[in-house]
């Protein structure tokens, strides 16, 4: 592709310090994806659709994306605006214009998905093409059974048929890309009847015109109309992030024990309507929060509730700590654990007390009319539970755990 092809764009012309540029549209032929020449990278081969003369491959001209911080690539067989501008060597002693291409394709078919119209150039007035072809998207049919054209499009881009816009609301701004994801700036409103589909959050505690930040990837949920509108939801989107200012989320868990969070009272998420107020929702089939180098915290002045259908693993390093007034293991907790150490010489002062009165029993004398008794004939018994004892008071240190410990007071 040639940076500094000079043909000539026959279209809308305009001038601008003495020097006239064209403005014109042009079907994408070719889109380059490599880094192999630095001053190329994201360039594009397109043909020109308004010429004088028949159109060819070989009136095709190279451009570079006008706006290389923001772009949208286009596919081949979509339309963009071209248009001819101040070149790399602009500073020199000549003039030097350079090819460059608005980042957005013209939405010809009204398509979030893409808007290919293949071979545009090449049409030919009541030509009849076969449904559901790549060909017949050139008249403007949406095809979704194309066989042995995904070439066209490019190796990698696979045509999906349930990609569906998103439901614009009054003052909207809305990010959408090709496969299924959008970010929406949004607010809440007064009244959302009007619309095709109503807003999937709810007022909650907040006014009219609150804001309402909304980033989804990939949904489950594809109306049967092509460009029927649908709105973000957590239950049927595949991953997404909601931030709101007052709103309810329409959020359901599937898992609803909170008998431990109700009784200490971190269910301010209950309160009135579910999932309402200031807050930044995070939904998934996994959520993964991942620090790399340094900590990561969770502070709350609320509390922290974790509620799980099945269990809540720790794997650590090191130690594993909790400062904390009280702690209860179970729910609703009122029996207190003992202390290792203490218990510990609890018990070995139990023991050394049975032991020395086991060993006086065995020596146990008693006065009697015919003098002092034998020793008690139970002498062999008590030795043996002297034993026993002398054994346990062994094991008391083990006993202790050298996993778990507890403050004192």
């Amino acid at each position: 592709m040639d940076l500094e092809n000079n043909i000539g764009l026959p279209g809308f012309n305009y001038r601008a310090n003495g020097e006239s540029f064209d403005i014109q549209p042009a079907e994408v032929i070719e889109c380059n994806y490599k880094d192999n020449s630095p001053e190329m990278i994201y360039s594009i081969k397109v043909v020109p659709l308004y010429s004088n003369s028949p159109r060819t491959l070989e009136m095709a001209i190279s451009a570079r994306p006008l706006d290389y911080n923001t772009k949208k690539m286009p596919l081949v067989g979509e339309v963009v605006i071209i248009l001819r501008a101040p070149g790399p060597g602009a500073g020199g002693i000549g003039q030097s214009t350079q090819n460059y291409y608005l980042s957005s394709p013209v939405s010809i078919q009204s398509l979030i998905h893409h808007n290919v119209l293949p071979d545009i150039t090449k049409v030919t007035p009541n030509k009849t093409f076969n449904k559901n072809t790549f060909g017949d998207a050139s008249i403007g049919h949406f095809s979704t059974n194309r066989v042995n054209e995904q070439a066209k499009f490019a190796e990698s881009f696979v045509e999906k048929t349930n990609v569906r816009p998103i439901q614009p609301f009054a003052g909207d701004t809305i990010y959408e890309g090709r496969f299924n994801q959008s970010i929406r700036f949004s607010s809440t409103l007064k009244n959302t009847k009007d619309y095709s589909v109503e807003s999937s959050w709810k007022q909650g505690n907040s006014t009219h015109g609150d804001p309402i930040t909304i980033i989804r990837n990939g949904s489950f949920k594809t109306p049967s109309k092509v460009n029927s509108f649908i709105v973000e939801d957590p239950q049927n989107d595949v991953s997404s992030i909601w931030l709101t200012q007052g709103q309810t989320i329409p959020f359901k868990p599937k898992y609803n024990n909170y008998k431990s969070i109700d009784r200490l009272s971190v269910n301010s998420f209950k309160v009135g309507q579910n999932f309402t107020g200031n807050q930044l929702g995070l939904f998934s089939d996994r959520i993964i929060i991942g620090s790399k180098k340094h900590e990561l915290i969770i502070q709350s002045e609320g509390g922290v509730a974790v509620n799980s259908n099945k269990s809540v693993a720790f794997d650590l390093k090191e130690t594993f700590e909790v400062n904390s007034k009280r702690i209860n293991l179970g729910f609703n907790a009122q029996q207190p654990v003992l202390m290792g150490d203490d218990t510990g010489e609890w018990l070995n002062l139990v023991m050394t007390s049975l032991i020395k009165l086991t060993n006086l029993m065995v020596l146990e004398i008693h006065l009697t009319g015919t003098g002092p008794s034998s020793p008690p004939i139970q002498a062999p018994g008590y030795s043996a539970i002297a034993a026993e004892l002398a054994a346990l008071q062994v094991k008391i240190p083990l006993l202790k755990s050298k996993l778990v410990y507890l403050n004192k007071f």
